[in-house]
């Protein structure tokens, strides 16, 4: 069983099931599926992310979803920040 999280909630995944919430055990993806809120601000990340947008000169980045160890920035040049450095 592989574990990961989705929008920090942790998720599980099972070869027939697919991925799952750990602790509701609703499919994650799916036709049926509803995006859950971001466990550490509440709202709900769709297309692009509620908390950071549409950020000028960043790539991608994700705040962690109250894991600030998992939290990134990566920039339009390639350069990019991880986890605690972020803070700095």
């Amino acid at each position: 069983m592989a574990l990961s999280y989705e929008h920090g909630h942790e998720i599980e995944y099972d070869e027939e099931l697919g991925w799952f919430y750990s602790d509701t055990q609703e499919k994650v993806y799916g036709e049926d599926t509803k995006p859950r809120p971001c466990a550490h601000c509440g709202r709900i990340c769709e297309e692009e992310d509620a908390c950071l947008g549409l950020l000028p000169g960043v790539k991608s980045a994700c705040c962690g979803h109250g894991s600030r160890a998992d939290s990134f920035i990566l920039f339009a040049n390639g350069f990019e920040i991880r986890g605690f450095e972020i803070i700095e």
